[in-house]
């Protein structure tokens, strides 16, 4: 009787989920949503053990297609210093995030999710600064992962000082090869770029560039292009870290040039990366191959082109267009809220003009240019970073 007690008891051992291989662990979670993952955790210690193992010592889990999952969302809040300058609003977190598919908004006790200033989304990263008005040494600025609430904290920063800035980053902030770029704008025509490598301890700065407040910025083949509110496409090598010369972009007419907003975003088939930008007079992409050679393609317009799917259906657009779109690459004030009713909200382009909007009768549909919406949302992708000490940045 004692011994078949034991048999069973090794049985079970043997079965255990923590007894599986790590390269069939990693094949699993492959497999799984964010969502399934933090489901998976919660069975019981053992499996909570073995999945933390295989997702800390792999750094492709839960990272390599989160294309396959709608992308989740942040509510924003704007302040009202966020309109004392041209270019991108100052946007803050409300405590409340959710996921495309259900569209709905779930209310979060997290402090990094209640109040703190977002700056950028991407790879699954939030970056986040959380000033203090007596103090610019008690301030900080640092990566949040909303799944797992894993955080990198960067060197200091007073992002207040800074004039409209505009935050990218070159890889995700687990990979040494990460580099934080921040543009913003000096004055008239002129922009300040600074830069702070993974394992730098110190923020170095480069003056002297051209162009006037920036509304979005992509990184391909070590430069970054970063587009001016006026249509002009700026470029900074951050290998050799200085600025280039563009030339003016081939493809593209002289009413493109116009103040009116656009609404920009990265689009990548295979390696290679385009800018796409909806303006009011047509939509483009831009191949990001040269900074001196800058082409513009035209999209046709139809009744399933990008841009009148995202005016009219937001989710059927992402979706179709889930693969080759980054969907953390929106411009940070693209997207604003509306609610039809307490329990459903309507996400549309904030104050986008189009001339196919009076065409195709979309006006009640669109945010029109003189609305003054304090409500936005961020994408953000689905990705699971597993906390660890060893996730620093120095």
């Amino acid at each position: 009787m004692e011994g078949e007690e034991i048999n069973k008891t090794e049985e079970k051992k043997i079965y255990c989920l923590c007894r599986l291989p790590v390269d069939v662990l990693e094949i699993i979670l492959r497999y799984l949503s964010v969502l399934d993952y933090i489901k998976f955790r919660t069975v019981s210690k053992c499996w909570r053990l073995a999945f933390s193992t295989c997702a800390s010592s792999s750094s492709i889990i839960l990272q390599q297609r989160p294309e396959r999952e709608l992308p989740w969302f942040v509510v924003l809040k704007t302040k009202p210093e966020g309109r004392k300058h041209r270019g991108c609003p100052v946007l803050h977190t409300e405590g409340l995030l959710g996921n495309m598919r259900s569209r709905v908004a779930y209310k979060t006790d997290m402090p990094e999710l209640c109040g703190t200033r977002i700056l950028l989304s991407k790879y699954g990263w939030l970056l986040l600064f959380k000033g203090n008005d007596n103090s610019c040494s008690s301030s900080s600025l640092y990566f949040f992962n909303p799944f797992s609430k894993a955080k990198i904290v960067l060197p200091s920063m007073d992002v207040t000082k800074l004039r409209s800035p505009l935050f990218d980053i070159s890889a995700p902030p687990t990979s040494p090869d990460c580099m934080v770029f921040i543009a913003y704008w000096v004055q008239w025509k002129r922009v300040m770029i600074d830069l702070c490598r993974k394992g730098e301890s110190n923020w170095t700065s480069y003056g002297g560039g051209p162009g006037g407040p920036i509304i979005n910025a992509v990184f391909a083949k070590g430069i970054w292009y970063y587009l001016h509110s006026d249509g002009e496409l700026s470029a900074f090598d951050a290998v050799h870290h200085h600025y280039i010369c563009t030339p003016g972009i081939l493809g593209l007419d002289f009413s493109f040039y116009t103040f009116s907003r656009l609404v920009s975003y990265a689009v990548k088939r295979g390696e290679q990366v385009l800018l796409r930008i909806h303006a009011c007079c047509g939509c483009y992409e831009i191949a990001l191959s040269s900074p001196h050679l800058l082409v513009a393609t035209t999209i046709n317009r139809g009744p399933e082109d990008p841009e009148y799917l995202f005016l009219t259906d937001a989710e059927k657009a992402m979706e179709r267009e889930r693969e080759v779109i980054c969907v953390d690459s929106f411009n940070p004030d693209a997207w604003c809220l509306v609610y039809p009713s307490a329990d459903t909200f309507e996400c549309r382009w904030h104050q986008f003009i189009s001339n196919r909007i009076p065409h195709y009768d979309l006006r009640e549909i669109s945010c029109h240019v003189r609305n003054k919406c304090s409500t936005f949302l961020m994408w953000f992708e689905p990705v699971w970073v597993e906390p660890s000490p060893n996730l620093t940045w120095t």
